[in-house]
């Protein structure tokens, strides 16, 4: 009976979301673009200036499409 318990733990079980993203991965990950990009298109010249990011270079970033990573 030991055995049979050692073995039911030998491969983890993985949610398929964890095996691969899928169409919620891929919706998620849009989603997360969108926001990241409108923080950086409302961030001020300083902060972006602290992350050494220049006005030009994140205003070029924030105007990517959400599609593109």
């Amino acid at each position: 009976m030991l055995s049979a318990e050692k073995n039911c733990f030998a491969q983890p079980v993985l949610r398929p979301s964890a095996r691969r993203p899928g169409l919620f991965g891929l919706l998620r990950a849009w989603q997360a673009r969108v926001e990241e990009r409108a923080q950086l298109r409302a961030m001020p010249e300083f902060l972006l200036k602290d992350m050494g990011v220049s006005h030009e270079s994140a205003q070029r970033e924030a105007a990517k499409p959400f599609w593109l990573a």
